[in-house]
């Protein structure tokens, strides 16, 4: 019983603050922005990450047409063009302030051939919680992917860290538990070490699905303990993690 008590403790812990309504209305990087907030976790960075191949072929002649137009209608300025092993790659990035930064890379992986979809990656990286600014450009991305035909598959990734007591520290599985019952989540595959906890897992909150060995995900939370700052590090995606964790 004693041991039980303790940890329900710390996953109380975990969510200490006032319980905040999560909204199917609001974009899922909203949600989980609040979910960190309710949490204590203090946001370290993010990343909103798109990527597919274009939904109507490009002829060969007409690429660079396409880059151009495609990377001055996302809002950057400048591209480069090299040839790799991949394909021809088609890179350009604009930094916002010191805050976050969008990235672009095209790759044309046939080109050789007359005509071909080419693949494409856009990237919004930055420090700390998601601000009005970058929600704006999320918005605006999303109208430039759907302006040439294709559907938006955001990936959106949060890190950050909470200062731990020494009870705490012990647990990593203390915050998957606490965004588990917040989300109502049922896990469906994880990667457990003395280091690292990884856990996917599927909640009726969030729309995006992947199908993985264990079934149908759409969210991943990953912890370890920085004995260094005494933190624990929580990174959580949607529907997978999409930086180092």
């Amino acid at each position: 019983m004693i041991v039980r008590l303790i940890i329900v403790g710390i996953v109380g812990a975990f969510l200490h603050a006032p319980s905040v309504s999560l909204s199917t209305d609001e974009p899922i990087e909203q949600q989980l922005v609040h979910l960190f907030s309710e949490m204590n976790v203090q946001t370290d960075q993010f990343i909103l990450h798109h990527s597919s191949r274009t939904s109507r072929t490009i002829q060969s002649e007409d690429m660079d047409a396409f880059v151009s137009k495609w990377i001055h209608d996302l809002g950057l300025r400048t591209v480069k063009k090299t040839n790799e092993k991949d394909g021809i790659r088609y890179v350009s990035e604009r930094d916002f302030g010191s805050d976050f930064r969008l990235k672009c890379v095209i790759v044309n992986d046939k080109p050789n051939e007359n005509v071909n979809y080419p693949y494409l990656s856009i990237q919004l990286i930055g420090k700390g919680k998601p601000t009005k600014h970058v929600m704006s450009i999320r918005g605006h991305i999303e109208d430039v992917i759907q302006s040439y035909g294709m559907i938006p598959t955001f990936r959106f990734t949060l890190q950050g860290g909470k200062t731990l007591s020494n009870i705490e520290r012990e647990s990593l599985e203390a915050p998957i538990k606490a965004i588990m019952k917040r989300l109502e989540a049922q896990e469906v595959e994880s990667m457990r070490t003395n280091q690292t906890v990884s856990v996917s897992m599927f909640s009726p909150h969030f729309s995006e699905t992947l199908r993985t060995r264990g079934g149908l995900m759409n969210l991943q939370v990953a912890t370890r303990v920085n004995r260094d700052t005494n933190q624990m590090m929580i990174t959580i995606g949607s529907p997978i993690i999409t930086i180092e964790y």
